[in-house]
């Protein structure tokens, strides 16, 4: 009788559970690592690499007693990997770094919802992170990213600059403009000095959005015809008439006007609040301790302060092919990393920090002085478009006709009225109602 008991006790320990649906619920294993494809600054910030000294990937290691690689990726080759790797049976990552950029409802299918995860193992406080961001990582209702790393646009300008022509940090953008005319001119060594730095790429459209208005807006319904377009345009091209901005603008990146900004060419700039430090650093910098910062002030028409403003922010995420017996461990890992307590040690570390309630805490004001106008502008601050399906080609055509505006090879009239045959052919390929 004893060695029955003993057999059905056995029995017990490894027969699987019985769900509810009559199918057995095999127990998951604990994985060995978790392997996590990232940028090269998204180890560096957890690990205090680059600052700080806080080691995290070593406490979580310790913590779940799992392993940590992590699989850094070239910039200019990310997305192209990342949306490869999702398309075979199972995937080598089993946690994914993602720019909001990349958010379309295609991109955002391939990864798993976290919504069933966040309702039975909560992470914190969810309010602290920017709603333009969680709104950008939902599909359908359900989060498919955690906000991980953000950067809230400010405007950064030479201070010698501003003093030399009397000037004071602008609270509209027409007040903006003014100064970007008075203080452009030629140096003694015959270098040009702009006023403003003008990011072919970015520029144009924030500047749309100080004025109010937007290429698309949140539900993917085209409104770039409108009266803020129309004086944004124009006030763009006054601007570039002026030589105020770099007239070969359609070819500058953010890297091309940082350069320009740092040998003393550049008045203003609209970059990353965490720029700062590039911008100060003596070592690299012609202005160091000259660049000052503020938000970015919208247009006089507009009420509000600050402006709207660009968001640029790092998710993670678990993609669907990844190995099952990861994604347990792999929630861990993002609840872990983004929890407040880690997020101000990744803050101190030299991370742009995705919870707003880090920018008011006083050892991190003590290393980044521009906390008080980050946190201002983050409730203002949201991807530049909304990531439909088809984002680039809209992207594209909106910043051609944009630009053939301000050079003035075209009215803006005609501008917009062929941006507007471009883009609406666009989103009704895409299936998006307008």
């Amino acid at each position: 009788m004893k060695r029955f008991i003993f057999l059905m006790m056995a029995l017990c320990l490894i027969t699987p559970t019985i769900t509810a649906t009559g199918k057995p619920e095999v127990p998951i294993e604990k994985p060995e690592k978790l392997v996590v494809w990232c940028n090269t600054v998204h180890e560096s910030v957890t690990n205090g690499t680059s600052r700080g000294g806080a080691n995290l990937t070593a406490e979580f290691e310790k913590l779940y007693d799992v392993k940590i690689e992590w699989v850094p990726l070239a910039w200019d080759q990310m997305l192209e990997k990342i949306q490869l790797e999702l398309t075979v049976s199972q995937g080598e990552p089993d946690v994914v770094f993602a720019v909001v950029d990349w958010a379309t409802p295609a991109f955002l299918e391939s990864f798993i919802d976290l919504s069933p995860y966040l309702k039975k193992n909560p992470i914190e406080n969810m309010e602290d992170f920017s709603l333009g961001g969680i709104n950008a990582f939902t599909l359908q209702g359900g989060l498919r990213f955690v906000p991980y790393r953000s950067n809230v646009q400010l405007m950064h300008y030479n201070k010698d600059l501003f003093d030399m022509y009397g000037l004071k940090e602008p609270k509209t953008m027409e007040e903006l403009g003014e100064a970007a005319k008075k203080m452009t001119h030629t140096r003694a060594d015959g270098a040009k000095v702009y006023g403003l730095a003008f990011i072919g790429s970015q520029t144009p459209l924030e500047i749309i959005r100080a004025f109010g208005g937007d290429v698309v807006d949140s539900d993917g319904k085209y409104v770039l015809n409108s009266s803020e377009t129309r004086k944004a345009i124009a006030f763009m091209k006054d601007l570039y008439v002026a030589g105020a901005i770099p007239p070969n603008f359609e070819s500058l990146t953010s890297a091309n006007s940082r350069q320009l900004y740092v040998n003393g060419l550049i008045g203003m700039m609209f970059q990353g609040d965490n720029y700062y430090y590039q911008l100060n650093d003596s070592t690299k910098s012609g202005v160091a301790g000259k660049s000052w910062f503020a938000s970015i002030p919208p247009s006089q028409d507009k009420s509000q302060q600050p402006g709207n403003v660009k968001l640029a922010l790092w998710g993670a995420g678990i993609p669907k092919n990844a190995k099952k017996n990861t994604n347990d461990m792999a929630y861990e890992f993002i609840k872990f990393f983004t929890s407040r307590t880690n997020q101000l040690e990744m803050a101190l570390n030299g991370n742009s920090p995705s919870r707003s309630i880090v920018y008011e805490n006083e050892e991190y004001i003590k290393l980044a002085p521009y906390a008080e106008a980050s946190l201002s502008s983050s409730p203002y601050a949201y991807p530049l478009i909304p990531a439909v399906n088809g984002i680039a080609e809209v992207m594209d055509a909106a910043l051609e006709e944009i630009s053939r505006a301000i050079t003035g090879s075209k009215t803006i009239e005609n501008a917009l009225s062929d941006a507007s045959k471009k883009i609406l052919s666009i989103l009704k390929r895409e299936g998006i109602p307008q």
